[in-house]
């Protein structure tokens, strides 16, 4: 039985290991909460090998309850799983409390399975083999035990992974990786070997190995890492203090501002480079043990006794401005914040100042003040702008501001005329107004020409040796020692110039031009608001004309409306009141009732062909009529029409022919609507002519054009009632004359035809009966332009 004393001595080898683990690690330091952890764990490692080696004696014996043994072991083994994550969790410093839950989590379940134990549901059937080889059959139960210790030993290892950058401690991961290979292999899978025991074993062997020889749990080890981590953070505060010393030097070197100390009799004891500059000092040696005094201008220097006094009082003082002085003998501005240096005890040791330079800074706020007050004034010139159109008021105004603000002894307003070639004078304020409002200055001649011409503005502080200037009067600006130009432009157009003049002595800066240009450019607006005003009250007067010519077709169209609605309702009551009339004679007598249905077709077709005419005029107003162009032949179109009306010129006694044109080009023309003006104007001819009469057709061509005609020989149009023939409802003298009825709408409608054909309609009549009328008809050919 040699697996049998194999399996015994390894169990027995990892009982005394774990026991003196335990011994050895709780001994050491039992108030550590990590050696009371690891001390639990190795207990029960200890534990089970006991259980182990007692439930195999009792099978080999046959004596005692091998099945209690082997389940006691068993539990004692699913508890090392949650004391072993608890373990290596605060060792790798993993004290979360999702950890701690899922421990707690894991006991409380192991617990849970007491009831099963002493049921004695947890394992089945120990066997002892003749090979020596023992084994048991898990339950349920017994597979749930085993698989908790199986999840814990493998989150374990998980921790020691993840923190395997800050834990170099390789022992206690091989230990554990040992124990869980040997568990899944020889306590899951049944195997006839000790596997589980003698991986126990190794377990236990690397664990103490790893103990001893790392010294795992050594309260002097740790305390000489704790000293060793404590000596490198001094070390490394040391080396902060010294990073920040040597930044808080470089950056006293490097700062904007000058920093000096001086003792609390008023000598200098330390000056930055920055303050050495400041002062003209080339060496320190040459500033320390000074006054402070002698560095403060005379008139300040009172002041400045008056405030160390007050800082004795305040501890620090900021923000104070003083006029100090470069050795050279120059001065410049600067602004010192002053605050005692105290020792331990309070007392006061010296006095450290910061001096910041802020020459540049009161200057610019001197600019600003100044460009403030420009600034309004500009403003102020732009309300005036949009106040009153008073354009003499607005320049006055203009030239009062600029001359203020810009110190200047005179000032002009050119205007250019329209042929811009000229500039006049529209305002003076100089001594000699007079004789510069009688100048008129040419374009490109002398400074105020130049700058129109070339359309840009001009500073000359030597105007009188400048080559561009005129020798004229001493009234000329241009000979003033100091001048300034700025051409008038208002939307890329010059409408004039401006010109300032100051007596010899200060001389302009670029920064009056920047202003004289800002008053240039109001004065450009003023004057174009000028010439608007006066555009717009012409074009008003225009529009007041159009208005009441507007108004005057207004009136026109609204009586063309009423005596349009007064045509169509009679021409729509005409044939009711005939209807009407019938019906009544029918209801009186069944006799003459063939006469009666006569007249009542008759008027019925004649008030259908009225509505027909008016929808196909209405369509036509809103482009609801279709034409569509393609070459078409006028021979057939005209010859088909003569023919169909042959009977009726018979049936009234008339001579109707018609004339072809041979060769005929074909034109552009939607065939339908064109044949609708030739059956306008053959009814119209047939109607009006006299019996006896004779009625042509006839086709021709003439250039680009081709056409048609139709000449009667009827009564004519008068020459008056020609032009309005093509107006809707009207009916001239013949047709009021006659016996025919009409409408006044055919005429209409086939010269809306032809005009959505690109042609044109032309009557002719002397007006004399029997000479008749030709109405002729163009249309364009195929081909033409």
């Amino acid at each position: 039985m040699p697996l049998f004393w194999i399996d015994i001595s390894a169990l027995s080898l990892s009982a005394l290991i774990a026991f003196a683990l335990t011994l050895l690690v709780f001994g050491v330091e039992p108030g550590n909460p990590l050696n009371r952890w690891f001390a639990l764990f190795t207990l029960s490692e200890a534990v089970w090998a006991i259980c182990s080696i007692l439930w195999r004696l009792a099978l080999w014996l046959d004596r005692g309850n091998p099945l209690l043994l082997v389940e006691l072991g068993t539990f004692a083994l699913a508890i090392m799983g949650p004391l072993l994550l608890f373990f290596t969790s605060r060792y790798v410093g993993w004290d979360t409390a999702w950890i701690n839950r899922g421990t707690i989590t894991g006991l409380a379940l192991i617990g849970g399975l007491g009831v099963p134990l002493f049921r004695h549901q947890i394992v089945a059937n120990p066997t002892l083999h003749p090979n020596g080889s023992v084994t048991v059959d898990l339950t349920g139960w017994g597979l749930l035990v085993a698989l908790v210790p199986l999840v814990y030993m493998f989150w374990a290892l998980v921790l020691f992974r993840q923190a395997r950058g800050k834990i170099e401690e390789p022992f206690l991961r091989l230990s554990l990786l040992v124990l869980l290979a040997g568990f899944v292999v020889g306590g899951i899978l049944e195997i006839e070997f000790p596997v589980l025991s003698i991986t126990n074993t190794v377990s236990v062997t690397i664990l103490g190995y790893g103990v001893v020889r790392r010294q795992l749990f050594n309260p002097l080890k740790t305390r000489t890492i704790e000293l060793q981590r404590e000596i490198a953070e001094r070390e490394r505060v040391a080396a902060a203090l010294r990073e920040s010393e040597m930044l808080y030097r470089m950056l006293v070197e490097t700062a904007p501002d000058g920093l000096v100390m001086t003792s609390l009799d008023a000598r200098l004891t330390y000056a930055s480079q920055h303050a050495l500059d400041m002062f003209g000092v080339a060496h320190a040696n040459d500033l320390l043990g000074q006054n402070v005094l002698n560095f403060f201008a005379p008139e300040d220097r009172e002041r400045v006794l008056d405030n160390v006094q007050k800082l004795f009082e305040k501890g620090m003082m900021s923000g104070i401005e003083y006029s100090l002085m470069r050795r050279d003998g120059t001065r410049f501005q600067a602004e010192i914040d002053t605050s005692l240096v105290r020792d331990n005890d309070g007392t006061p040791q010296a006095l450290m100042n910061v001096i910041k330079d802020i020459t540049v800074r009161k200057q610019a706020e001197a600019d600003l003040r100044q460009r403030q007050r420009e600034l309004e004034s500009l403003l102020a010139n732009s309300r005036d702008l949009s106040s009153t159109l008073d354009l003499d008021a607005l320049l006055a105004l203009i030239a009062e501001r600029a001359t203020s603000l810009l110190h200047g002894s005179e000032f002009i307003i050119f205007r250019l005329e329209e042929d811009g070639r000229v500039l006049c004078p529209i305002l003076a304020f100089s001594p000699y107004i007079d004789e510069i409002m009688a100048i008129t200055l040419p374009v490109g001649r002398g400074l105020t020409g130049y700058a129109v011409q070339h359309r840009e503005p001009l500073l000359v502080n030597d105007a009188e040796n400048d080559p561009r200037s005129l020798v004229a009067p001493k009234s000329d600006s241009n000979q003033k020692a100091h001048v300034m130009v700025a051409p008038l432009i208002v939307r890329e157009r010059v409408i004039g110039a401006m010109v300032i003049n100051r007596e010899p002595g200060t001389p302009f800066t670029p920064a009056d031009l920047r202003l004289f240009v800002g008053f240039a450019r109001h004065a450009a607006i003023a004057l174009d608001n000028a010439q608007i005003y006066s555009q717009l009250e012409t074009f008003n007067e225009s529009l007041q004309r159009a208005v009441d010519e507007r108004t005057a077709e207004l009136q026109e169209a609204n009586r063309a409306k009423d005596e349009f609605v007064s045509m169509v309702s009679h021409e729509l009551k005409t044939p009711l009141t005939s209807l009407k009339l019938r019906l009544h004679l029918l209801e009186q007598g069944p006799e003459d009732i063939q006469r009666h249905m006569d007249v009542m077709r008759r008027e019925v077709n004649r008030q259908a062909r009225t509505i027909e005419d008016l929808l196909f005029l209405s369509r036509l107003d809103q482009d609801r009529v279709r034409v569509v162009l393609a070459p078409a032949r006028l021979n057939p179109l005209v010859r088909e029409y003569v023919e169909d009306r042959e009977p009726l010129a018979q049936e009234k006694g008339l001579n109707l022919w018609a004339a072809l044109a041979p060769e005929l080009p074909p034109v552009y023309a939607d065939a339908g609507l064109i044949g609708q003006v030739v059956s306008i104007l053959l009814t119209n001819a047939l109607d009006y002519t006299p019996a006896g009469g004779e009625v042509a057709v006839s086709t021709q061509t003439g250039g680009e054009m081709a056409g048609f005609s139709v000449t009667d020989t009827g009564p004519g149009i008068p020459p008056d009632e020609q032009p309005r023939l093509f107006e809707r409802f009207f009916r001239g003298t013949a047709g009021l004359e006659s016996s025919t009825r009409g409408t006044g709408l055919g005429l209409a409608i086939a010269k809306e035809i032809i005009d959505r054909h690109q042609g044109r309609i032309e009557v002719f009549s002397e007006g004399i009966p029997g000479r008749g009328t030709t109405f002729r008809v163009w249309l364009p050919v195929v081909g033409a332009e």
